[in-house]
């Protein structure tokens, strides 16, 4: 869906940059979670390419969480 490897998944979650639950050995990601990850994401690299600066970002765990459903990150638990 993303086409990211899951480790840069678990690298953004450990970060605190993205919400997830665990669930037995899934992780669960809530669709606003990822629309918020997105979203900052997507304006970081539009402020580093076009404007040529490095904004700081705060951190996902400063952001309303969302209730648990939507994308699942699968694979070998962590």
């Amino acid at each position: 869906m993303l086409d990211v490897s899951p480790n840069t998944i678990y690298r953004a979650i450990e970060a605190g940059e993205l919400d997830a639950v665990r669930i037995g050995k899934s992780l669960r990601i809530s669709p606003e979670s990822l629309r918020i990850y997105l979203n900052t994401r997507a304006e970081s690299a539009y402020q580093v390419q076009a404007v040529g600066q490095v904004v700081v970002e705060p951190s996902a765990g400063d952001l309303p969480v969302a209730p648990v459903s939507g994308a699942v990150v699968s694979g070998v638990a962590r």
